[in-house]
């Protein structure tokens, strides 16, 4: 079983790539959400970036309940190491943002890992392996 899955969608246009990459770039998703009715490798990656972006969301909401958690139950020197490692942590989402800008850029319809397989979009095509 592979992690991820190449889709037989690409695109050769320059700026269809780009809205496609800016997809998973926080708020710069609400173009490609337009444009996702369109088409399909643009709805693909809006697909990827929108639950890429609820994931971050929610991870977010863990790290701070963490540091909360932390405040309250460790000593002041250990919650400053704590919150230190906190704020590293919140880096974590920041490859899988690269990854699916680097595969938009290159035209190319890749699934993330672990994500990948979530279609919140109607517009999204459905997932079937590259043969």
């Amino acid at each position: 079983m592979r992690l991820w899955k190449t889709l037989p969608l690409t695109s050769g246009d320059k700026d269809v790539r780009a809205v496609a990459a800016c997809s998973y770039l926080g708020l710069l998703l609400l173009p490609a959400l337009y444009a996702a009715r369109e088409d399909d490798y643009i709805a693909f990656h809006a697909n990827q970036g929108l639950t890429l972006l609820l994931a971050e969301a929610v991870y977010a909401l863990l790290l701070l309940a963490a540091g909360r958690v932390g405040l309250l139950l460790l000593p002041w020197g250990y919650y400053r190491r704590w919150t230190l490692l906190l704020h590293w942590a919140a880096l974590a989402p920041l490859p899988f943002c690269l990854l699916g800008a680097f595969h938009a850029m290159r035209g190319r319809a890749v699934t993330m890992p672990i994500i990948g397989w979530i279609r919140l979009l109607r517009s999204s095509p459905k997932l079937k392996e590259n043969a």
